[in-house]
Formats: structure tokens, C-alpha cells, sequence
């Protein structure tokens, strides 16, 4: 009896404990593949771009490929405030 009730009490706490660990552990494995795999591809456009688009100037490739990056934070950048503000405008705060 006492060893099924601490067996159950171990279960509902450790149960909960151990999915978030492995979501942890996922999502860290998961980030660094992604890192990994946009690093790899920024170089071998880098590489294709300087090979066929821009011979003899990588500088070339390297201001298009900033350039496309600048784009897509600044972009990423507005619809995290766009996202932002609407949480503000529809929160139950400005109600009281």
C-alpha cells in the first residue's frame, strides 16, 4: 500500500518533469541543427554566388547576402511589434 501511493506520488511529479526536460533537450538539439544548417547554406550561396554571379568580387556576394538578411530582420522585426501591439490593444489591462 505505502509502496504503490509513493510510486503514484513519483509518477505525478516526476512524469511532468521529465516531458519538459526532453522538450528542453529537443529544443536545443533542434535550435543548433537549425543554426548549423542556415550557417551551411549562407556559405555555399556565398560560395555559388562568388563562383557564378560575381567572379572575382566577394564582396558582391557578401553585400547581397547581408542585404537579404538586413531584409528578413527588419521584416521578422515589424511583425514581432505588429504582434506586439495588437496584444496591448486586446488585453483586459486598459479595462480598468
Amino acid at each position: 500500500m505505502i509502496e504503490s501511493f509513493t510510486a503514484n506520488i513519483q509518477r505525478r511529479s516526476l512524469g511532468p518533469l521529465e516531458l519538459a526536460s526532453r522538450a528542453i533537450a529537443l529544443f536545443i538539439v533542434a535550435s543548433a541543427m537549425i543554426l548549423l544548417v542556415l550557417a551551411l547554406l549562407a556559405i555555399g550561396l556565398v560560395r555559388l554566388l562568388d563562383a557564378y554571379l560575381f567572379p572575382d568580387a566577394v564582396w558582391a556576394s557578401y553585400a547581397l547576402i547581408g542585404g537579404l538578411f538586413i531584409v528578413g530582420g527588419v521584416l521578422s522585426h515589424s511583425k514581432a511589434s505588429s504582434l506586439k501591439t495588437r496584444s496591448r490593444l486586446y488585453s483586459d489591462d486598459r479595462l480598468d
